[in-house]
């Protein structure tokens, strides 16, 4: 199944909540351009639940040269990984959850 860019970004955002951000301020802010890693959202063990989480969601299998910070250091980098895979449509269109500025609409 391919998702619209806007659908994979809630889900991204959703897993990040649940799984590495606890504080609502924190999640708020997030936007599609956050360094996940620079910023100590996502850890090198979150990194790896992040894998497993996209492998298993999004039914992509990442090679062991797929793993850096181009492919999972942000949301815009995830989504531009998962749409050269073919798994998510690339753009995310006017009437999206993300606004101008780039931040998410709360899941």
């Amino acid at each position: 199944m391919i998702l619209k860019k806007q659908e994979a970004l809630l889900q991204l955002k959703t897993f990040l909540k649940e799984n590495f951000i606890f504080d609502d301020a924190v999640a708020n802010e997030l936007d599609v351009g956050t360094d996940l890693i620079g910023e100590g959202i996502v850890d090198s063990f979150g990194i790896l639940s992040l894998i497993d989480f996209l492998e298993q969601k999004f039914e992509v299998k990442f090679e062991d040269e797929e793993i850096v910070p181009e492919n999972l250091g942000s949301l815009d980098s995830i989504c531009a990984f998962l749409a050269g895979k073919g798994k998510i449509l690339s753009s995310i269109g006017s009437s999206g959850p993300a606004s101008p500025d780039g931040h998410i609409a709360a899941a």
